[in-house]
């Protein structure tokens, strides 16, 4: 799968980005309204959760084969490793929300489980990413933030930003030779 500027997918993944990183923060107020206010507003952050890791999945599709030139074994298994632990996550929060037949400690370590998927996707395949010329430079740093969930919309509107470009922002071997 070729990613260049003009690609379906690419323009998908751009605009999944923006929103996911919307939906983060949706996600986010309840968390922070809670300990910083004592107010609780049950269920729109296990809800934020599914429509945003369901806007992750095609990042995934577009990072993999500019990834993988510089790590191709790690790069798969990382890659299948994030979508089954986007997956995993969407399927879970759907259970926890609509099922009600976990308990607290099961849906921790179901949930922890498939963030540590997600996020070793994230660091992996920002880490080869990291020898790219240009902005995805800072591709290994910024996954790491996206990696610990509450700086997730940094990294979002980051990379949507890279990825709308209609400059050469996104380069690598996926990409050479093709025309501008």
């Amino acid at each position: 799968m070729m990613a260049n500027n003009r690609s379906p997918l690419l323009h998908v993944a751009s605009w999944s980005a923006y929103a996911s990183g919307v939906v983060a923060i949706g996600g986010l107020l309840p968390i922070l309204t809670t300990f910083a206010f004592g107010v609780n507003i049950p269920k729109l952050n296990d809800s934020a959760v599914i429509v945003q890791y369901v806007l992750v999945l095609p990042i995934t599709l577009v990072l993999y084969p500019l990834a993988r030139p510089r790590a191709p074994f790690l790069t798969t298994v990382a890659l299948l490793g994030g979508i089954i632990g986007i997956c995993a996550v969407v399927v879970i929060q759907l259970i926890w929300l609509f099922v009600a037949v976990l308990n607290w400690t099961t849906y921790i370590i179901l949930i922890g489980t498939a963030m540590l998927l997600i996020g070793s996707w994230a660091v992996i395949t920002g880490s080869a990413l990291r020898r790219s010329v240009g902005p995805l430079r800072w591709s290994l740093l910024m996954s790491v933030l996206a990696a610990t969930y509450f700086a997730y919309p940094i990294w979002a509107f980051w990379l949507g930003r890279l990825l709308l470009s209609k400059t050469r922002a996104v380069s690598g071997p996926a990409l050479e030779g093709e025309p501008a």
